[in-house]
């Protein structure tokens, strides 16, 4: 599949219905549009990067509550969109592709970016970006100084600047989405699932 192909939100929701083959995703598909629509009359006059990353926090985890869940990290339902829809929690990959698929929907532009263990959103494409965690600050935005920490933290204490950031298409995304749910399989013993995963 080409990355043009690839619709984050569908293929995200495709992939966590492989594990609820029971539920009608339809419902998820909603909560998703609500969150962008609401996204729209909130940032109606959001005239740049900065108000727009503030409009998708306000939204996102202020109304809506979505957090990162650091108390039970390992849980495979962060890595499962239908589930962290349910909880309101999951990993940093799995609540970016929430923060950017409600901003795209709305025709803002927001990307991925890829760090070693963690990921974070950028918002805007122009000559002032704004970067930030939906994870750990719940979407506020990190400034060059928290984004350098986050890279020495991850290169084990080696010096890093933003650029050693890079914007991750769809397919790297939910390749990442899937990993996670790997990894967090293996770890809980399913080695099955673990494999099939992998494959």
């Amino acid at each position: 599949m080409d990355d043009d192909d690839s619709i984050l939100d569908e293929a995200a929701l495709t992939l966590a219905q492989l594990d609820h083959d029971e539920i009608d995703v339809g419902p998820y598909e909603d909560i998703l549009s609500d969150m962008a629509s609401r996204l729209d009359e909130v940032g109606a006059d959001a005239a740049d990067a900065s108000e727009r990353a503030a409009c998708l926090a306000q939204v996102l985890a202020g109304e809506f509550g979505f957090t990162g869940d650091a108390v039970t990290y390992d849980d495979p339902d962060n890595a499962d969109l239908i589930r962290v829809i349910d909880r309101l929690r999951g990993l940093p990959i799995s609540l970016s592709i929430v923060y950017v698929v409600a901003a795209r929907c709305i025709g803002w532009t927001a990307e991925i970016l890829n760090l070693p263990g963690h990921v974070l959103v950028m918002v805007g494409h122009e000559a002032r970006p704004v970067i930030i965690d939906p994870f750990f600050r719940g979407g506020v935005p990190l400034g060059i100084e928290g984004v350098t920490a986050l890279l020495t933290a991850a290169k084990g204490g080696v010096s890093a600047t933003a650029q050693h950031l890079t914007a991750m298409p769809n397919r790297a995304i939910l390749m990442r989405l899937l990993l996670n749910q790997a990894t967090r399989a293996e770890k809980a013993g399913y080695g099955r699932r673990a494999l099939l995963l992998y494959s």
